[in-house]
C-alpha cells in the first residue's frame, strides 16, 4: 500500500470501518493487529471526549460526569471526527441531544438541554471566530442612491443569535459552577440571545425581538430593501449605527445587480 491509502485506511480504522489491508500490513510483536488498533481508537475517542466536555461544560454540569460520558460515547459513534482540528467537532451535539430528549427517558425532564447545547456551541464559536475588519467608510460615502437598497451588512465573523421558548440565559449563568442550580425559573415569552467575542472577551447578551429580528436577516444576507420591508426603517436607523460603534456590523458588500 501506498503511504496516502494506509493513511487512509487507518482513519477508517480509528472511525470503526474494517481494512483487511491495513491489518495486513501491521507486524504483531507480540499484540495482535487489533490490539495495537484499539490502542490508537481508544485515544480517539478519550480526546473526542475531552473535546466535548470543554466545549459543553454546562451540559455536563447539568446531567452529571457519568451521564455525560455516556451520552458522549454515543455521539462519538455516531459522528466520528474525520478533522485533525478538535476545535471544529462537536457541532452537531445539539441536534443529538434534541433526538436523544424524545428517546432517552432520562433527559425528558431537560427538555431545554439542545437548546442550552447551541448556546455552548456559539461561544466556543465565537473564540475560535477569524478577526474581524473594519467597515470601509469611504467606501460605503461611495454607494451611490440607486444602489444602496443591494446593500448586504456583514456581521462579526463571531457574532451569532439564537431563540429559545427556555430562559436559557438564566440556565446557563446558574450552571456555571461545579453544582448545578437547583430549579429552572420559569418563563412568558421566548428568549433571543447574542454571542460574540469583543477584545478578546466572550460575551452573550439577552437581545430584545426586533433586534433578533433584524440580527437574523443581516446573517441570512438579505440586502437592505428586504431588512427594510421586513423590520422597518425606524428599527434600522436606530439599531445599524450601534451595533457599527461596537462592532457587530464589520463590513458590507453589494449584492448584484439584476439584469
Amino acid at each position: 500500500m501506498k503511504l496516502e491509502e494506509l493513511q487512509a485506511a487507518f482513519v477508517q480504522e480509528l472511525i470503526g470501518q474494517e481494512q483487511p489491508a491495513l491489518r495486513s500490513q501491521i507486524v504483531p510483536r507480540g499484540m495482535s493487529p487489533l490490539q495495537r488498533l484499539a490502542i490508537y481508537r481508544g485515544n480517539g475517542i478519550a480526546a473526542c471526549r475531552k473535546a466535548l466536555e470543554l466545549i459543553y461544560p454546562v451540559c455536563r454540569t447539568i446531567v452529571g460526569d457519568a451521564f455525560f460520558k455516556q451520552l458522549a460515547l454515543q455521539y462519538i459513534e455516531a459522528y466520528p471526527s474525520l478533522q485533525p482540528d478538535l476545535n471544529v467537532y462537536g457541532d452537531a451535539w445539539p441536534d443529538f441531544l434534541q433526538r436523544s430528549i424524545t428517546t432517552d427517558t432520562a433527559l425528558r425532564d431537560l427538555p431545554y438541554l439542545a437548546d442550552l447545547a447551541q448556546l455552548e456551541w456559539h461561544y466556543h464559536a465565537a473564540y475560535y471566530a477569524d478577526d474581524d475588519s473594519t467597515i470601509d467608510f469611504v467606501a460605503l460615502q461611495q454607494v451611490s442612491t440607486a444602489r444602496q437598497g443591494d446593500i448586504c451588512w456583514r456581521c462579526s465573523a463571531s457574532l451569532a443569535v439564537m431563540q429559545s421558548s427556555y430562559p436559557l440565559y438564566a440556565i446557563w449563568h446558574g450552571n456555571r459552577g461545579e453544582r448545578a442550580m437547583d430549579s429552572v425559573p420559569g418563563l412568558e415569552e421566548p428568549q433571543y440571545l447574542c454571542i460574540y467575542r469583543k477584545d478578546f472577551e466572550l460575551k452573550v447578551e439577552l437581545i430584545d425581538s426586533r433586534s433578533y429580528s433584524l440580527l437574523q436577516g443581516i446573517l441570512e444576507g438579505q440586502t437592505m430593501t428586504r431588512l427594510l420591508a421586513a423590520n422597518g426603517a425606524g428599527d434600522i436607523d436606530r439599531l445599524l449605527p450601534q451595533w457599527v460603534q461596537c462592532g457587530w456590523i464589520c463590513g458590507f458588500s453589494l449584492a448584484q445587480a439584476p439584469q
